[in-house]
């Protein structure tokens, strides 16, 4: 099984914290989305990292190879049981130009902007530079982060 990371698991330390087994494949990207932060519920305080569809963006990421045990604890890690996560699954092209078929994670009823802490937004921010995305793509993900974490007016 593939997961596409596109957030605070792009950083191979972060998802070694949780998921050790879990093995880095390649970069890819998703074409019609865009990163956004989400509240997983009304009024809670918790929520994270999102995908939101747009016509014309991707989101780049990394691929894992992962074993049904990993995707389990994956899927606990997330919260699916919880319903803050849910799987979905996506087709995402690799830098060598091939499809491949993955899953990744979205807020299923997403409720408005989440502000993600410095301290959330680090390995996202740590895991793009190492795996040394795009400079442009870089700079477009710090500002989705930096513009998240400004508090609402």
């Amino acid at each position: 099984m593939l997961y596409f990371a596109y957030c605070t698991l792009l950083d191979t330390e972060e998802m070694q914290k949780y998921c050790p087994a879990a093995e880095p494949t390649e970069v890819a990207s998703l074409a019609g989305y865009r990163v956004s932060f989400s509240r997983y519920a009304q009024g809670a305080s918790g929520g994270g990292c999102d995908l939101q569809e747009t016509a014309d963006e991707e989101v780049l990421g990394l691929l894992y190879s992962l074993s049904q045990e990993v995707l389990r604890d994956l899927d606990s890690i997330a919260g699916v049981d919880k319903g803050y996560y849910k799987r979905i699954d996506v087709k995402v092209a690799t830098e060598a130009g091939s499809t491949r078929e993955a899953i990744t994670y979205v807020v299923p009823d997403p409720m408005g902007p989440f502000q993600p802490s410095p301290a959330y937004t680090r390995p996202i921010l740590a895991g793009a530079k190492v795996l040394e995305l795009p400079a442009a793509y870089v700079e477009k993900l710090e500002g989705i982060i930096w513009s998240a974490q400004e508090p609402a007016q």
